[in-house]
């Protein structure tokens, strides 16, 4: 017969299995709903449509008219309204897996453990991106398309953030505080890096800057450089539909994404040459820094030299988020050996 306190523990450690496995569901669900964002977005943008590169930004005319091709070089024959339907499926099944991790971290914090802070933010995102979502469908409002991409990376870095803290891995101890201030610095520039990109897209100025990495005949200016960051902004459109955004305006987008990734990119180089010097247990996360981070800077060049097709600049947005992912781990790492029974 079994006593009660072997029944708590069971107990305990079923609800502790069911709280790492919903976070990890939640994880893939997330990771499932950006790329299909990122899929919608691009393709509507007219990434892939015919004849290229007239046709990008002409968001106020019917797809069909347009002739965007609304399968990706890949061979997949998701539709426009396919990939709608997808979305939305997965991110109502998003929205009570997130709910259900919410009141089993009430109940955890009850119990005395961790993770009822995280659970919140995790909420509020989701709310978020909801209400964002449905009330504010405009293709012409970037800080739309800004706060769908950045609320959906934050989402994912926090459920990744929870899922290392739940199930409880052993750390190797470090005595370089100065490691958390190098993994800190890592997330901020990658954090400003993928909104810059994001913002390339929500202003529809990716074919601004096509012909080189360099953006061939670029004038700096810094009245064109406080356009192109004012947030709130709504796009124009001309009597055809297509947005109108001056040039130089545009390829300050591009050249501003561009410059911050090459500083990203060095800064994480050196940054994993640091990890993989720090312990053994964080040499792994650096190699796995340099693979994503080799893979984001080829298919970055690659989108621009091959003309910008759906599928890469697909793969682009979503090795973003795999990227961010090594850097929360890294940071979860730094914190955990320094305040282990605590991970928000």
């Amino acid at each position: 017969m079994m006593t009660p306190k072997m029944s708590t523990s069971t107990n305990t450690k079923t609800a502790s299995s069911l709280f790492t496995t919903l976070i990890f569901i939640s994880l893939f669900l997330t990771l499932c709903t950006i790329a299909l964002s990122a899929y919608i977005r691009l393709a509507q943008s007219g990434l892939d449509c015919k004849p290229w590169p007239t046709c990008y930004g002409q968001i106020g005319i019917a797809a069909e008219q347009q002739g965007i091709t609304v399968l990706t070089k890949a061979g997949a024959d998701m539709s426009h309204k396919g990939a709608r339907v997808a979305h939305r499926l997965i991110a109502s099944s998003l929205g009570i897996t997130v709910t259900l991790i919410l009141l089993l971290s009430i109940k955890r914090k009850l119990a005395g453990q961790p993770g009822l802070l995280a659970a919140l933010f995790l909420m509020a995102a989701t709310l978020f991106l909801a209400i964002l979502g449905y009330n504010t469908p405009s293709r012409t409002l970037p800080w739309v398309t800004l706060g769908n991409l950045g609320g959906g990376m934050f989402m994912a870095a926090l459920l990744w953030w929870l899922g290392q803290g739940s199930v409880g891995i052993q750390r190797e101890p470090t005595t370089k505080p100065v490691a958390k201030v190098w993994a800190i610095l890592a997330l901020l520039l990658l954090t400003i890096q993928i909104l810059s990109g994001a913002w390339v897209s929500a202003n529809f100025a990716a074919t601004a800057c096509l012909s080189s990495l360099i953006c061939d005949g670029y004038i700096p200016s810094g009245k064109n450089l406080a356009d192109s960051i004012s947030l709130f902004h709504q796009l124009s459109l001309d009597k055809q539909g297509s947005v109108l955004l001056p040039e130089q305006i545009a390829q300050t987008i591009n050249i501003a994404h561009r410059m911050l990734a090459l500083i990203c990119a060095t800064y994480l180089t050196l940054f994993a040459l640091y990890l993989k010097n720090v312990n053994q247990s964080l040499a792994a996360t650096a190699k796995t820094i340099w693979l994503f981070l080799s893979l984001e800077v080829l298919l970055g060049c690659a989108s621009v030299y091959f003309q910008l097709p759906l599928t890469l600049v697909m793969l682009h947005n979503l090795l973003a988020a795999f990227l961010l992912l090594c850097i929360v781990n890294s940071w979860h790492h730094l914190y955990r050996q320094q305040q282990p029974q605590t991970y928000l």
